[in-house]
């Protein structure tokens, strides 16, 4: 009986030996970043510290992009992008056949998307507007006609006053959404080449002043440290047959 446990158990110790971990390839919260700096792992934004200390990389402006780029990546097949997207201001959501978008436009959008030589050109892999307003007003994420602010991790977390609203301030505290902030993870992104980009699009309708997009907590990961080694599930079959062998050898030898 004792040999039967000890085998159990190393048959169990080889499944929990064998977890693979997915390979972290960058990662960023801007935090040792000073105000004002931009970030050279990206093509263009500033470091900004929101009212409540927290930076990101924002000040792309309606229309702007910034691409990140990592180049020298262990041979893979898949990434995963993960970030958190800041909304600020007076965002109107859209599109424009969903109901009303203020400012203009069709829509406040944020856009992400991926090239690299296992692609042709960019991938958008990411397109939603945003709202943070009511008013009939709506947004694309997750799904087309959600009411403002759907999905989000925190409202108005980040500190932000002042925006222009129709809602009036109780004691300069403001009644309505300033802020919003959302936890994205994009993935399965295919990809199996050494070099890959995500460039972010800021596709809101009016400037800083009203509104403006963020990220922080910029997560990619690959497969590269995925091993080729049976699944959990093969193991756990193994562990079993282990167990079960002295049992059957006892068995036949009783036969």
């Amino acid at each position: 009986m004792r040999h039967s446990f000890l085998t159990c158990a190393l048959g169990f110790a080889v499944l929990v030996s064998n977890n693979a971990i997915a390979a972290t390839v960058y990662t960023s919260d801007f935090a040792a970043d000073s105000t004002g700096s931009s970030d050279s792992s990206f093509s263009s934004g500033v470091i900004v510290t929101t009212p409540n200390g927290t930076n990101i990389l924002a000040g792309l402006g309606p229309g702007g992009s910034t691409t990140l780029t990592l180049t020298g990546l262990a041979s893979h097949t898949e990434a995963t992008l993960s970030f958190t997207l800041d909304v600020v201001g007076s965002m109107d959501g859209g599109p424009a056949s969903e109901g009303p978008v203020f400012g203009g436009g069709n829509g406040d959008y944020f856009d992400v998307a991926y090239a690299s030589a296992s692609t042709s050109g960019n991938t958008n892999v990411f397109d939603y507007t945003f709202a943070n307003y009511g008013g009939g007003e709506t947004q694309s994420y997750p799904v087309l006609g959600s009411a403002p602010v759907t999905g989000a991790t925190t409202v108005n977390g980040l500190g932000y006053i002042g925006f222009p609203s129709s809602d009036p301030d109780v004691n300069g505290v403001p009644t309505n959404v300033q802020d919003a902030e959302y936890d994205i993870t994009l993935t399965p992104i295919v990809d199996s080449n050494g070099t890959i980009s995500f460039t972010f699009t800021d596709n809101s309708n009016e400037g800083a002043s009203n509104e403006f997009y963020g990220i922080d907590n910029v997560v990619v990961t690959t497969d590269a440290g995925v091993s080729s080694t049976p699944e959990p599930a093969t193991f756990a079959l193994v562990g079993l047959g282990l167990c079960f062998l002295p049992v059957a050898r006892r068995w036949k030898s009783r036969a």
